[in-house]
């Protein structure tokens, strides 16, 4: 599916302030998602619309929230296995957002160990929803990544639109793909 991103704006209000969160909150919605962990959390901006009963969230860097989560550790994913606090909780779902822009400082091996380049935030986060017994892993990159032991039950595809330029921006279209682990 497709979604463009003057669909969401006619909605108005947070959907056209927060695209994202729309597409993320209909997903919520629609699978019943309430118990998630965010293994690469940044502002929460993804909740705006709709929030979880139980959200936990983790990054190695901490940010200033639009959206608190419910317990937030500082760490990478790879990190999260070893976290004792967090064994007291179930999760329905586990979401991805690994970085996907210019991270030109990633190619140094020291940050990409200390921060993870996107296929190794990927592959831990399927290894973390393995170990925990979490069953479906949502994934939002700029490209559908073929994840080995997972099988797609949906793929949204949202294209941004700079409407002022009057231009489509087609190689800036993110996916938002919800797989399950098998």
């Amino acid at each position: 599916m497709i979604l463009d991103q003057r669909e969401v704006q006619r909605k108005g209000g947070l959907a056209a302030k927060y695209p994202t969160s729309y597409i993320v909150a209909q997903l919520l919605k629609k699978h019943k998602f309430e118990r998630v962990l965010d293994v690469t959390f940044g502002r929460g901006r993804f909740y705006k619309i709709y929030r979880p009963r139980l959200l936990i969230g983790a990054d190695p860097m901490r940010r200033e929230w639009v959206v608190k989560p419910d317990l937030f550790f500082q760490k990478p994913v790879w990190s999260l296995r070893y976290e004792k606090e967090l064994q007291n909780y179930t999760f329905d779902l586990i979401v991805a957002d690994p970085p996907w822009g210019d991270s030109t400082y990633r190619r140094r091996p020291e940050y990409r160990e200390a921060l993870g380049t996107p296929e190794i935030i990927l592959e831990y986060a399927i290894r973390l929803a393995r170990e925990r017994g979490i069953r479906f892993v949502l994934v939002h990159y700029n490209k559908v990544p073929k994840l080995d032991g997972t099988e797609i039950i949906e793929n949204i595809a949202f294209r941004p639109v700079a409407r002022y330029l009057n231009i489509d921006l087609e190689r800036f279209v993110t996916y938002f793909t919800l797989y399950k682990i098998m």
